[in-house]
């Protein structure tokens, strides 16, 4: 069964925004006064990180890109440090938006989609885990999109 041409056109509008704000991220991040950075980080001392996983977490439900977020992280911290804080921030946000999408945006989403949804469920079902890791990997879908699919599908937390 194929998706619906709206759904298709919807799905390339919501790529296209991704790549352009994944764009601007990595511009915005690339103009940053990097010792200026350092001197607010070592001010802020442990609750750099704090912060940091609060506004990953935030951007991430809000499906911002998470490409940006990722690259300052490791710019920020370092790489093993921003790969920490990252990880952390990133697992938070797939169960924040899990639980939210299976509480309250079940109804509203399952009502919206009403039979297409089953089409698209029934592949991830054949497929399961390996349809996220695969599009988990791909840089222009956003993770905040993908977890809040993952919640419509059959796929257990």
């Amino acid at each position: 069964m194929s998706l619906p041409t709206k759904f298709k056109y919807n799905l390339f509008l919501l790529t296209i925004a991704g790549i352009l704000a994944t764009a601007v991220g990595v511009i915005i991040i690339d103009q940053i006064d990097r010792q200026y950075l350092q001197n607010w980080l070592t001010e802020m001392g442990f609750l750099a990180p704090v912060v940091y996983i609060i506004f990953y977490t935030l951007s991430t439900l809000l499906i911002f890109p998470s490409t940006p977020l990722n690259l300052t992280g490791g710019a920020i911290f370092g790489v093993w440090w921003g790969r920490l804080w990252t990880t952390i921030a990133a697992l938070i946000a797939a169960i924040a938006a899990f639980a939210f999408t299976r509480t309250i945006g079940q109804q509203f989403i399952s009502h919206k989609l009403a039979g297409k949804w089953e089409a698209i469920d029934g592949e991830i079902r054949q497929g399961g885990l390996f349809y996220m890791f695969a599009i988990r990997l791909l840089p222009i879908i956003t993770y905040g999109l993908v977890n809040f699919a993952a919640r419509m599908t059959s796929i257990k937390i």
